[in-house]
């Protein structure tokens, strides 16, 4: 699904179609994808090109990622040899084996400072690194209409809920402006606003616990490694 199809598709449950220009229903799609992701993140690899003499490398995704599944260093092993997650400081990784530790985002907060993964093994010119973590899904840029949605079709409906309340809290927050606004109009739009939260909620909820179930697992939370970070 682009995001024009998904446009059109909460434009199907909005009120008025002539009310919310294109670009207004883009920016709440979008905030509905980011907040999705945080319940239902997006499974990633990314491929780190190591270099000689240096054991510090930039979290893929960013400030995006939400958590580490596994670190495959040097890649292309048969069978694949995967580092374990350890405390910096710790005995394992002053071994130089098969381990790596995390290092937290610079203080300063700048876009290259980012949280890092750090190898115990010094790596050898031409090594390449995967790294498989969970991150956020592709987010639209606003009327970038040919873009794909990653968002799964069988939760679409959670994304057109979120917009749904978007439009009708606006509404509401419109009609609370308004000098000659009603009691009882403002009552009532605050009433379908509330319902259309609890509605999303609703369809959040069925959402873990159907992915909860298939999964087999106590929560679709992710947790990073084996030291409980």
């Amino acid at each position: 699904m682009t995001l024009a199809e998904l446009r059109a598709l909460c434009r199907l449950s909005l009120a008025d179609t002539t009310d919310w220009p294109n670009a207004t229903v883009d920016a709440w799609i979008i905030a509905g994808i980011r907040l999705y992701s945080a319940h239902f993140p997006r499974h990633w690899r990314a491929a780190v090109e190591l270099v000689t003499e240096t054991v510090a490398y930039v979290l893929p995704g960013g400030y995006d990622v939400q958590a580490l599944l596994s670190v495959e260093c040097p890649a292309g092993e048969d069978p694949p040899r995967f580092c374990r997650l350890v405390a910096e400081d710790s005995a394992e990784f002053a071994s130089g084996g098969d381990y790596y530790a995390l290092r937290g985002a610079s203080a300063t907060g700048t876009a290259a400072q980012v949280g890092q993964i750090v190898l115990a093994k010094m790596p050898e010119a031409g090594d390449t690194c995967y790294v498989e973590y969970l991150g956020g899904h592709t987010l639209p840029a606003v009327g970038g209409d040919t873009t794909v949605i990653t968002v799964p079709a069988q939760h679409t409906e959670a994304i057109t809920s979120f917009v749904e309340f978007c439009a009708l809290h606006e509404l509401e927050v419109d009609e609370a402006a308004a000098l000659d606004a009603t009691t009882v109009a403002l009552s009532q739009l605050g009433q379908e606003a509330r319902r259309a939260w609890v509605r999303y909620k609703e369809i959040m909820d069925r959402l873990v616990w159907l992915s909860t179930n298939a999964l087999q697992t106590a929560s679709v939370m992710p947790a990073w490694g084996d030291i409980g970070l």
